[in-house]
């Protein structure tokens, strides 16, 4: 009888080793490989989808500057604009004689989609977003200052509620009355201001610039470091 040498007893065929399937350490490799293609499929959708979110609210914005500015000067009023922590408002005078958001319409108040975000340059200065309390308070005020003005006098209930409120409200947009940062004139004048529209992530961003004449361009950003 042939002996085979120790070696030859030990080798495993080709086709048994083909046919034993794969390891557990190579299936994790596999599943690793395709979850990470999987991440940057996912992030390059969501971040096109951002993109194009991004450059529709822009193209939208800048519309309703150019309408608001139309709208004033054909209506022959006074409108006014301010960027919000996470929006826009365009601005009317009340019928109490302060400053109070459109609330309806076109040119109601709108929110961004999370994460874009406004930055408003005014003679190449930053200027900060006013609270969305603010506006509320603003309407508020006016309400209650048309009702006094209707009565003649402020009542002792009207005062009483005043004392309380400049007592609770220590923000500084709410002991102030809103102003607009941006003024729509009857006279079809307005102020001159770039507003950036942008989102982390997205390597395009978009201006908004706003002539004196208030008339409205649009232009796009690379913001890509």
């Amino acid at each position: 009888m042939r002996v085979l040498p120790a070696r030859a007893r030990f080798v495993v065929p080709a086709a048994a080793r083909a046919s034993r399937g794969f390891t557990l350490i190579e299936i994790l490799v596999v599943m690793v490989i395709i979850g990470v293609l999987v991440s940057f499929a996912t992030l390059s959708i969501s971040s096109r989808a951002l993109a194009d979110k991004l450059e529709s609210e822009a193209h939208l914005l800048a519309q309703l500057l150019a309408l608001a500015s139309e709208d004033a000067e054909l209506q022959g009023v006074e409108l006014g604009f301010v960027h919000t922590e996470h929006g826009y408002a365009f601005l009317t005078v009340g019928p109490g004689g302060g400053w109070i958001p459109i609330d309806s319409g076109a040119l109601r108040p709108r929110r961004l989609q999370s994460p874009i975000t406004l930055q408003m340059r005014v003679n190449e200065q930053k200027v900060p977003p006013v609270s969305e309390a603010s506006l509320k308070t603003a309407a508020q005020r006016d309400q209650q200052a048309e009702k006094q003005k209707a009565k003649g006098e402020a009542t002792a209930e009207a005062q009483e509620a005043a004392t309380r409120n400049k007592g609770k409200d220590q923000d500084k947009d709410k002991q102030q009355p809103l102003k607009p940062q941006v003024l729509l004139l009857s006279s079809g004048e307005s102020t001159a201001m770039s507003l950036d529209i942008g989102a982390p992530g997205v390597p395009s961003a978009f201006r908004l610039d706003l002539d004196e004449l208030g008339h409205v361009q649009q232009q796009t950003l690379d913001v890509r470091r």
